[in-house]
């Protein structure tokens, strides 16, 4: 399997990751567009570029997303 940094992602974000995130906007209120299940989706170059930082396994300081996972298609 081939991914392009231009893909598009799904997540779950945890609630550590939408504080990440909405600190990143400087919009307490932000919340990004979520199906039923709560996966948002991004192109993978921006949810790096957001998360890539908190996501130093095995000891990360903040879980962004639900069970670490990211999900490559629809």
């Amino acid at each position: 399997m081939i991914v392009n940094l231009s893909d598009r992602v799904w997540v779950r974000l945890t609630p550590q990751g939408l504080q990440h995130l909405r600190q990143y906007y400087n919009d307490p209120s932000y919340m990004p567009d979520t199906d039923k299940q709560g996966w948002s989706s991004w192109q993978l170059w921006v949810l790096i570029g957001l998360f890539g930082e908190l996501c130093k396994l095995p000891s990360a300081r903040i879980q962004p997303f639900v069970n670490n996972e990211i999900r490559l298609s629809d």
